[in-house]
């Protein structure tokens, strides 16, 4: 009897992996087998790797939803201020012409064309609702091309709106020269700071969330020469949206990262998050001791911040995961 429920159970699994392709769950097989050591792993470890790794990126995706929404909206209340609100068609008045380049005005075009299929008038806030990500991140290439005669006394760049896209940042040495600031911005050298570089990295993980792919294996290009762990770079890249988001909205951040979210993606990244999820390495709490834990920590709070708890009922059933508030990292 035992053997042919197990017989059924390793048979469900062969069926869900096959809907995902054998490409696709190569990488996942890999991951198991070579980089972690478990040569036996089994199929059953495989989809809970995968499924490890949606919901991984679902609280990755959360929080780089913020950073996106915030970014646009900063860039552009920027430009609504120092050009007007109809800087987003592309035009040229008496002194100043602006330039978004080849793949910016595509994306311009493109937004255009979406909200004139939908039969709406264009205008500012829905063509900076429709540009994607990759047009914000890319914002640098965004020119002023000025008038000779104008250009003395009017000039306009983007070392003059550092300060007011992203108010958390500081810059990487003590002497923030506007030759230093352009060769930051324009990712000239070898500078280890680079916000576009990691704004870009930031549309690559968005995009490959957005695609339903996977994000342990992505480095941007500081840590592609480090040699650490997957679990490793999956921390530093959140960190990395994390120092990016501190970048436009101090306030903001702060208050995410005492979010139940913020302390359950620490915990999917934890190596006790890895073991429980993908290699059913299980510590499960029955709810009776949960209660009784509970309530002890009316008297001493301690007791329910040494670990986050996975609570089942009297079957092992699972009820509910208690994740503890610890103070914010920073």
């Amino acid at each position: 009897m035992f053997w042919e429920e197990n017989k059924v159970m390793v048979d469900k699994y062969e069926k869900i992996l096959k809907d995902f392709s054998a490409p696709r769950m190569a990488v996942y097989k890999n991951l198991l087998k070579s980089e972690c050591g478990y040569k036996e792993a089994t199929n059953e470890q495989f989809y809970n790797l995968y499924s490890w790794s949606e919901l991984l990126n679902s609280y990755f995706w959360r929080c780089l939803a913020r950073v996106e929404t915030i970014l646009r909206n900063r860039i552009n209340d920027v430009l609504v201020a120092k050009i007007g609100s109809d800087w987003v068609f592309p035009k040229e008045s008496d002194f100043l012409q602006i330039s978004f380049r080849k793949k910016g005005n595509e994306a311009i075009e493109k937004a255009l064309s979406n909200i004139t299929k939908a039969d709406l008038r264009p205008n500012n806030g829905r063509i900076v609702a429709e540009l994607t990500m990759g047009f914000w991140v890319n914002f640098t290439e965004i020119r002023f091309l000025h008038k000779d005669s104008y250009k003395k006394d009017h000039r306009i760049g983007w070392e003059y709106f550092i300060s007011d896209i992203f108010p958390g940042y500081t810059y990487p040495n003590d002497k923030p020269s506007e030759e230093y600031q352009r060769r930051f911005w324009l990712k000239e050298g070898n500078i280890k700071d680079n916000l576009v570089s990691k704004l870009i990295f930031l549309n690559i993980l968005r995009n490959r969330i957005a695609h339903h792919e996977h994000t342990f294996k992505e480095r941007n290009e500081f840590s592609k020469g480090l040699s650490d762990g997957f679990l490793t770079n999956i921390q530093r890249n959140y960190l990395n949206v994390l120092e990016v988001f501190r970048w436009l909205s101090p306030e903001q951040c702060d208050l995410y990262q005492r979010s139940h979210f913020h302390y359950y993606a620490n915990y999917l990244m934890s190596k006790e998050g890895f073991d429980y999820h993908v290699l059913s390495k299980r510590k499960d709490m029955k709810i009776d001791d949960f209660t009784e834990i509970a309530m002890s920590s009316m008297d001493d709070s301690n007791l329910l911040r040494e670990r986050v708890i996975h609570v089942v009922d009297k079957n092992d059933f699972p009820i509910g995961v208690f994740v503890p508030f610890f103070e914010s990292q920073k």
